[in-house]
């Protein structure tokens, strides 16, 4: 890589002025980029955690609660939440509480911080990879204000997004140093900050193909110089060297990529080919492909969920491939003139194929989330086409008014969509006025109307979520739990039942169920079938020292007080300070 010649385009730029101009440019526009983000997501200082996932990461989390502490840090390491292991974004929450505790106002901020962060380390990326200043600062800009980027950055169960983010910049600054110094210990930072992206979200896995693209432009490592040394040894080497180099980031990625069908396996996140056929799964993921790129120009109509569609059309599939392959097709016509193209739309392209869904995981179509690192390229190839615009034309005023009205455009529907994130209640109201056959915006828009007490607004919406999609396993079981809060116990007993049938695969998501149940016989004095589902309960997770107290209680009603006190003694052992089964346990010791 050809240091001098970077040096020398700095220069020529900025119009060979003095060293000072030379470094305070680059100053003035990360500070400028750190202002923008703050001002448009300010607001979320007064936003309250969602109820979607947020529960799963913060707010129902014990260990997260717990703060920075050894048993807490590693317990991080050994667990996996919501089907994903991200040890070092479950320590980032763990950090929040440490600072903050549960109230979510800096929660926010901090993802908001980091987002302003990665903006200004990606404009400091790509220039100093380029040796240019201005499409630097637009991509930096795009990806600071775009709507679609809302998502990873006001919700905070999103910290994955922005925390892996952070890293895969870092990865690629460390790849450029590498490249200078040609030491082990340079590219053990490559290694380093690749391993800590992938602990905060596994969808770096690409990350090393982005390297490659990088390879042949901007860093020009790989040239197509003519036709003759294309047919030569000269290209294939350098082809040959550039994946030779990154071995052992292809075989971290393939580690990664075990471990995440497994963590999505333990808890059945993962669609069967009979649930969604191959084909379905191609068609979505090419629709899907196009709708990305629709919201990257239109970006309005943003939800928190896109369900996906029961079937679709095969001229909308064959639509969406010819769109596709028209790309494809013009970005590599201009590979040598334009070069950023093909790397762009490869970017893209590539760093969406884990979360596309050819590897279907969950309910979504889609989601503005996973747009957060693929967009990078397409801002990479929009800003590159308009600096050559203006560089060859005469109407540069007219060019950078256009672009400071598209930029603030941007920004206004970016606050918009931020208010959005205010609370459960405004962001699953606005998914369903997008769309009212979205089986998730009901079910959670139930469980808040639940939480505030308005249980029969919350059991229409939880029959809503179930009439779109039967096998809904969230609302099946919250479902239960409201018939189980009006009274309703046959209701209730029926729901959980469901849940066990449907959601077994689920566990140990929907294990509560069986405590539940249990519970409810319980109540009605059907003891014997208590001890049945309690049984099933401690197996499914033998650390539950409520469950073990209750069967306890249960083995004491049919007459059996050693099993019963067994089972204190577990649940005291489990939790010294529990003093419902201490109580039972002296109870039981002191009658004959």
């Amino acid at each position: 890589m050809n240091m001098k010649l970077f040096k020398r385009r700095f220069d020529s730029e900025e119009g060979g002025g003095s060293t000072r101009r030379l470094l305070e440019s680059p100053l003035w526009m990360c500070l400028f980029l750190l202002i923008v983000v703050l001002a448009c997501f300010w607001q979320v200082r007064s936003h309250d955690f969602v109820n979607f996932d947020d529960d799963t990461y913060v707010t129902a989390n014990p260990m997260v609660q717990r703060g920075i502490a050894k048993d807490s840090v590693a317990w991080a390491f050994k667990t996996t939440v919501a089907g994903n292991w991200h040890p070092l974004t479950l320590i980032s929450h763990m950090l929040d509480v440490q600072l903050y505790g549960l109230r979510p106002g800096p929660h926010h901020m901090t993802s908001v911080l980091i987002h302003a962060v990665n903006a200004m380390l990606l404009f400091l990326l790509i220039r100093s990879m380029t040796g240019l200043l201005w499409p630097p600062f637009l991509v930096a800009v795009l990806f600071a204000l775009h709507p679609m980027h809302v998502e990873s950055v006001a919700w905070v169960s999103e910290r994955k997004d922005v925390l892996s983010t952070f890293f895969f910049i870092l990865t690629i600054f460390s790849y450029v140093r590498f490249l200078e110094k040609r030491t082990v210990f340079a590219y053990l930072g490559v290694v380093l900050f690749f391993v800590m992206g992938l602990m905060s979200k596994p969808m770096l896995v690409t990350l090393p193909f982005v390297l490659v693209l990088l390879d042949y432009w901007p860093l020009g490592r790989i040239e197509f110089k003519s036709v003759r040394q294309e047919q030569g040894t000269g290209l294939e080497k350098a082809i040959a060297r550039s994946f030779l180099e990154k071995v052992p980031l292809f075989l971290i990625t393939a580690v990664f990529c075990v471990v995440v069908v497994f963590a999505q396996h333990e808890v059945g996140a993962v669609m069967a080919l009979e649930n969604d056929s191959l084909w379905f799964r191609i068609s979505n993921a090419l629709v899907s492909y196009n709708m990305y790129l629709v919201k990257l120009f239109v970006p309005v109509k943003l939800s928190v969920f896109y369900p996906r569609p029961e079937s679709i059309a095969i001229w909308r599939a064959l639509g969406a491939l010819v769109s596709l392959s028209a790309i494809t097709l013009a970005c590599c016509f201009f590979y040598r003139k334009k070069p950023y193209l093909i790397v762009g739309w490869l970017w893209f392209i590539g760093t969406l194929v884990p979360v596309i869904g050819l590897v279907q995981v969950g309910w979504q179509a889609m989601a503005d989330r996973y747009s957060y690192i693929p967009y990078i390229g397409l801002f990479i190839s929009l800003s590159w086409l308009l600096g050559e615009y203006v560089e060859g034309s005469k109407r540069k005023k007219t060019a950078a008014i256009c672009t400071a009205a598209v930029l603030f455009a941007m920004a206004w529907l970016t606050y918009g969509q931020i208010g959005v994130w205010k609370n459960s209640v405004s962001l699953f109201y606005h998914a369903l006025k997008l769309d009212t056959n979205n089986p998730v915006a009901h079910q959670n828009l139930g469980s808040t109307l639940a939480d505030q007490g308005l249980l029969q607004p919350a059991i229409k919406h939880y029959k809503m979520a179930l009439e779109i999609e039967p096998r809904y396993c969230p609302a099946i079981f919250n479902l239960g739990t409201a018939y189980q809060d009006i009274g309703d116990k046959k209701s209730a007993m029926a729901q959980y039942f469901k849940t066990i049938e449907v959601c077994s695969a689920y566990r140990p998501a929907y294990d509560p169920a069986l405590y539940k149940l249990a519970m409810l016989f319980m109540d009605i004095g059907r003891y014997d079938k208590a001890v049945e589902f309690l049984k099933r309960t401690v197996e499914a997770n033998p650390s539950d020292y409520a469950a073990h107290n209750s069967l306890g209680a249960a083995f004491w009603a049919t007459g059996k007080k050693d099993l019963a006190a067994r089972h204190f003694e577990k649940a005291l052992r489990i939790n010294p300070a529990y003093s419902d089964a201490r109580k039972n346990l002296q109870a039981i010791s002191s009658q004959p």
